[in-house]
């Protein structure tokens, strides 16, 4: 029998932005190459979407935008079989995580919370 988990907290699009350049070396006011991808995260959303990697049922209780954001995290929480209820809210944004890594792999995030700040204890099923 597999487990079933209950995920709570937040779901985000990350923006994850690859310079080959140290932060100290970035061009301010022109162009700097980069790698830029997008994924879905947050500390729920990711554990949600490992969790289904394994035998375990997982399911979200968070929040995000009625913007093209929600759209792809609620689609990629359909693709891997993550359950949710009432993800979908119309009074805010999508949050969204701009990651910018550096060559060593260090990493520094820039979070816009957008509807997980809304996330209430009525949202437990």
């Amino acid at each position: 029998m597999s487990a079933k988990v209950l995920c709570i907290g937040d779901v985000m699009l990350d923006v994850v932005t690859k310079i080959a350049v140290m932060p100290s070396e970035i061009n301010y006011g022109s162009d700097t190459p980069a790698q830029i991808s997008t994924h879905g995260g947050g500390a729920a959303g990711n554990v949600a979407a490992w969790l289904t990697r394994t035998d375990a049922r997982a399911t979200i209780v968070g929040h995000v935008g009625n913007d093209s954001a929600g759209a792809a995290l609620v689609n990629e929480f359909d693709a891997l079989g993550v359950r949710h209820h009432n993800l979908v809210v119309d009074n805010g944004h999508s949050g969204v995580v701009v990651v910018l890594v550096d060559p060593t792999g260090e990493r520094t995030m820039f979070p816009d919370n957008g509807a997980n700040s809304g996330l209430k204890l009525s949202d437990l099923p």
